[in-house]
C-alpha cells in the first residue's frame, strides 16, 4: 500500500500543471489537473479532471469526476443541456445555435 507524505503523491500517468497541492494529497492515475489549489489530506481518484478550482482539506473526489468543465452557461440558473440543446429533449424545440457553436453568448 502506498504511503502518503508531506509531498503530494502524483501517479505517473496523471498530468498536473499550474497547480498547488497540499500535504498528504494524492492525484490518481489518468487524472488531468490544471490550475488547481487543493488543500491538505484531499485526493482525486483515477480519471478525474479538474480545471481552475479550489478544493479544501479532507475532500475525496470520486473516480471519473469532472470539475469546472469549460463552455457552460454559468450565468444561467442551471447548466443542464436542455437550456441550450432543447432540440435533444423536445420535438418542437430548437437548439440555441449561438451557444452550441461556441458563439459569444453572454449573460444579460
Amino acid at each position: 500500500m502506498t504511503k502518503l507524505s508531506v509531498d503530494p503523491l502524483i501517479h505517473p500517468t496523471a498530468r498536473v500543471s499550474d497547480s498547488r497541492l497540499g500535504r498528504y494529497t494524492e492525484i490518481a492515475e489518468d487524472c488531468r489537473i490544471s490550475e488547481l489549489e487543493m488543500d491538505d489530506y484531499s485526493y482525486i481518484e483515477r480519471g478525474g479532471q479538474v480545471w481552475c478550482a479550489t478544493i479544501g482539506k479532507f475532500a475525496n473526489i470520486a473516480a471519473s469526476v469532472r470539475i469546472n468543465a469549460t463552455n457552460h452557461p454559468t450565468w444561467r440558473p442551471t447548466l443542464h443541456h436542455f437550456t441550450y440543446r432543447a432540440g435533444d429533449y423536445w420535438p418542437d424545440a430548437e437548439d440555441e445555435t449561438e451557444f452550441s457553436n461556441g458563439g459569444a453568448a453572454t449573460a444579460s
